[in-house]
């Protein structure tokens, strides 16, 4: 009987995955994140990845940040892109609400003249817009950081709502949103890119027994995001002066 040894060297070497487009590894194969972007909050920092220094949100990973409306989604995120150029990488927003405060963004650190802005009217667009992007940019030569955020998922329709209009209910988000997900997933992974996603907390109408709260486009995001992150508003800060 052959030893262990010697099947998996003969497995590793076996041309049938490489013609079929397979990746085989065995042994040497790395999942784990290597690079991390910091929140800003060395407390968020170590419950997201366990870490003080150098932690925060993993490269390479899919993270959605959701919550109530103006509980400070739109903040978090433009604090990561503003780490993202910090450290040399490039940031990319689609603003899908319309509604991006760059003079607020700025305050907040993000570099806007280096700022790459989207403003997709459908998850289609987004996700083809993002993949051809990320290609481009590659093609370059850069190696640093991607940092790629959609604002928000809950704003943003897609080419069927558009079409039937105001005459039909839709439910075409939740199958683009895991198709999109399983064809980018890879991209994102091997190109050193943080997807960052913002969505709304919405009710669940009529639940008697479970969550009373669920998020719009269906089970794709949660299913993918290596972190999710829920947001919620406690209560309104105001400048006496005002």
């Amino acid at each position: 009987m052959k030893d262990q040894t010697s099947v998996l060297k003969k497995l590793k070497s076996d041309n049938w995955y490489k013609d079929k487009n397979v990746e085989l590894t065995i042994g040497d194969m790395e999942t784990a994140p290597k690079v991390f972007v910091t929140t800003g909050n060395l407390a968020l920092d170590w419950c997201i990845s366990n870490r003080f220094k150098d932690g925060g949100f993993p490269v390479g990973k899919i993270v959605e940040i959701f919550g109530d409306p103006s509980s400070g989604k739109s903040v978090l995120i433009a604090r990561l892109l503003a780490e993202v150029q910090k450290i040399g990488g490039i940031a990319i927003l689609d603003d899908a609400e319309y509604s991006a405060d760059t003079k607020f963004m700025s305050m907040l650190g993000v570099d806007i003249n280096n700022l790459i802005m989207l403003s997709s009217q459908t998850l289609e667009e987004h996700y083809e817009a993002v993949k051809h992007t990320v290609e481009k940019i590659r093609d370059t030569g850069f190696s640093g950081i991607i940092c790629v955020a959609l604002d928000s998922l809950a704003a943003i329709s897609t080419k069927h709502e558009i079409e039937v209009g105001f005459t039909k209910s839709d439910m075409s988000k939740a199958k683009i949103v895991k198709q999109g997900m399983r064809i980018l997933n890879k991209l994102f992974a091997t190109s050193n890119v943080l997807y960052l996603v913002s969505n709304h907390t919405i009710q669940n109408v009529g639940v008697m027994y479970g969550p009373t709260s669920t998020t719009p486009g269906g089970g794709g995001i949660k299913f993918h995001s290596s972190v999710r992150v829920e947001m919620k508003k406690k209560k309104t800060i105001k400048d006496e002066n005002d």
